[in-house]
Parts: structure tokens; C-alpha cells; sequence
């Protein structure tokens, strides 16, 4: 079986500390179906893949400068959907819990979720979708309750 815990955290001093991270690991790989773990790893090769074309070490746990420019570098230059992208995010913070690393909550970072948003509104912007309407005005709003009471 693989290990998926190459940095998991036990009492070193166990007496069976050997069998214990083996069983660690054992339960971790079935807590997730294989297709999830494939998922995951596919995430991984990315994030590997960024750092390789973008010439930067990887140092572990990954600073939020890290996980920004990994993240436009998927939207810009992957081109992937900000919901894949988002996707991909959680399968580096699982990369951290995995190598026992406390991660940086992405969701809380203001430029991250700027930058996803803008992404969104991009596509939107591309695919000729507009999302102007126009207001509700009180007039109409008046039309539309005078028609509802006129139909009962």
C-alpha cells in the first residue's frame, strides 16, 4: 500500500511505533475512495508541475504568496474553472494535514478570494452572459401585486 503520511506525527517512543504508523496509514488511505485519492494526487503533480515551469522550491507548510500564485497560475495559465480551482485548494491544505503542517485558511484571505471572484466574473464576462437588470421600482412592484390579487 502507499504512504500517504511520509510526515505523520506519533509517539516516537511507542514501543510499537513501527506498526502504529502503518496502521495510521492504513486507515487513512480507506477513509477516501481510490478515485479521490487519484483526485488528490493529480493535485499534487499540479502543484509540483507549477513549481518545476515557475522555477520556485516548494518549502512545506506553503506560505499564502505560494498558494495565490499557484492559484492564478491555474486560473490563468491552466485556464481551470474557479470552482475547479477551489477544488484543487483543498487538496493542498489535505497535502498539509497529511505531512502534519498546520495550513493557512484560504477561505479567510481576502486576495485569494478577490482573485477567484474576478476569475468567476471573467468567465461570465466571456461567455456573453450579463447580468444587468433592471431595478424593481415601486411602480412595478405595484403592477405585478395588483395583477397577483386580479388572478385569484
Amino acid at each position: 500500500m502507499t504512504d500517504v503520511l511520509p510526515g505523520s506525527r506519533l509517539r516516537a517512543d511507542c514501543k510499537n511505533v513501527d506498526w502504529l504508523s502503518d496502521k495510521l496509514n492504513d486507515l487513512v488511505l480507506v477513509s477516501q475512495t481510490k478515485s479521490t485519492w487519484n483526485k488528490h494526487s493529480s493535485v499534487w503533480k499540479c502543484l509540483e508541475n507549477f513549481a518545476l515551469l515557475e522555477a520556485i522550491t516548494l518549502h512545506w507548510p506553503l506560505d499564502i504568496e505560494t498558494i495565490r500564485s499557484f492559484t492564478v497560475w491555474c486560473l490563468c495559465f491552466k485556464n481551470l474553472k474557479p470552482s475547479t480551482v477551489k477544488s484543487y485548494l483543498s487538496s493542498v491544505k489535505l497535502a498539509h494535514n497529511l505531512k502534519g503542517y498546520e495550513c493557512v485558511d484560504f477561505g479567510k484571505d481576502k486576495l485569494l478570494n478577490l482573485a477567484l471572484k474576478g476569475a468567476e466574473n471573467v468567465r461570465l464576462i466571456e461567455s456573453g452572459f450579463c447580468s444587468h437588470r433592471r431595478a424593481a421600482t415601486i411602480h412595478m412592484l405595484m403592477l405585478i401585486g395588483h395583477r397577483i390579487a386580479c388572478s385569484n
